[in-house]
């Protein structure tokens, strides 16, 4: 507790002193609210952390799995470290599922003890002191199966989109599909390699050759997890985010504002280099309760009167809403994304 208290000083201690108590009081009551209320719209179900532990630490935490429940017979030289490991683990999971808002790196800290845990329960294996279960291998084929499939049907989906564009209903998903991006039947490598590896592993583990199916199954991940990343993240940013990010990177450096409209996002901070808040934003969006509010600037640029021109970005099927306000100009669309403008004269633009 006295290095929890030193550490933490040398950052709140510093603030309190110089500019009073009000950050540590507002830090302290967002953390309650956060506890105690979906914020952000960040609402899940109580097992939300455990899916997504199972499934982003896939095959992990299935290795993992007896160890995390129970100790069977486990020999390692310090047990101390692996009780440490176990409570470090359930006490993260258990605190972030009562924490009522949900998001996904709130229980990122459960991935250092489990990544223990599964190491020592491998070893058990290997040694044959513990044996796989049936249960196991059933909660290994299922997510496994799901997410190989899903790399294999990602490019496919890419190369038809005019296949499954008439199968969805919402309007921005659709105009997502239609972006221009780049995919080909190579793109199936990493669902290819993520099956092999599945399958031969779970060959050698029914089997009894737990080292085997070891290397296919962490070496499967390792290799099929390195090659998604390679190719996945840029093309899936081209349907979502990239138009947009696009049009702030085309106004960066002019003097205006920059918000989006109806959905949260942090992209326009960067892409549009947004310099510090003025004096006008921050007085501008402060709430009923004299809290800084984003809903309170966004109302203010929309109605207000504002020293400088705006610029939104909304979606495709909120954009009549926000072009029904006096003074909106429509600049065009792409992607799904609609771009809007505000100037100091309220003419209004038909679209």
């Amino acid at each position: 507790m006295v290095s929890i208290f030193l550490v933490s000083s040398l950052w709140f201690g510093l603030e309190t002193i110089k500019n009073g108590p009000w950050f540590l009081s507002e830090f302290i009551s967002y953390q309650i609210r956060l506890f105690s209320t979906p914020d952000a719209g960040h609402k899940q179900p109580f097992f939300y952390h455990f899916v997504v532990v199972l499934i982003g630490c896939f095959p992990m935490s299935l290795i993992a799995l007896k160890g995390l429940f129970r100790r069977p017979q486990f020999r390692v030289e310090d047990p101390d470290f692996l009780l440490w490991m176990k409570i470090l683990f359930w006490v993260v999971m258990i605190l972030f599922s009562i924490v009522t808002t949900k998001i996904v790196h709130y229980s990122s800290m459960a991935y250092l003890p489990l990544s223990a845990i599964a190491a020592m329960s491998a070893e058990e294996y290997l040694r044959g002191r513990q044996k796989w279960t049936r249960i196991q291998t059933l909660l290994l084929v299922i997510p496994g199966m799901v997410i190989g499939l899903a790399m294999l049907a990602l490019p496919w989906v890419g190369l038809h989109p005019g296949e499954i564009i008439p199968l969805i209903k919402d309007p921005f998903a659709q105009a997502n599909l239609e972006a221009n991006v780049s995919w080909s039947y190579w793109d199936m490598i990493p669902g290819v390699v993520w099956l092999i590896g599945l399958l031969v592993g779970i060959y050698y583990l029914g089997a009894g050759t737990y080292r085997a199916s070891m290397v296919f199954l962490v070496g499967g991940t390792l290799v099929s997890t390195f090659l998604f990343l390679l190719i996945f993240p840029a093309k899936i940013a081209g349907y979502t985010q990239q138009a947009a990010c696009d049009f702030y990177y085309e106004h960066r450096g002019e003097d205006v504002y920059m918000e989006t409209l109806g959905f949260k996002s942090y992209a326009q901070y960067f892409y549009f280099r947004k310099p510090g808040v003025t004096s006008k934003e921050l007085s501008n969006s402060v709430d009923s309760e004299g809290l800084y509010h984003i809903d309170a600037l966004r109302s203010w640029l929309l109605t207000g009167k504002i020293d400088k021109p705006a610029y939104f970005v909304c979606k495709i099927q909120h954009a009549d809403e926000f072009l029904a306000k006096p003074g909106i100009e429509y600049l065009g669309e792409k992607n799904g994304f609609v771009f809007l403008k505000r100037d100091l004269i309220n003419s209004a633009s038909q679209r």
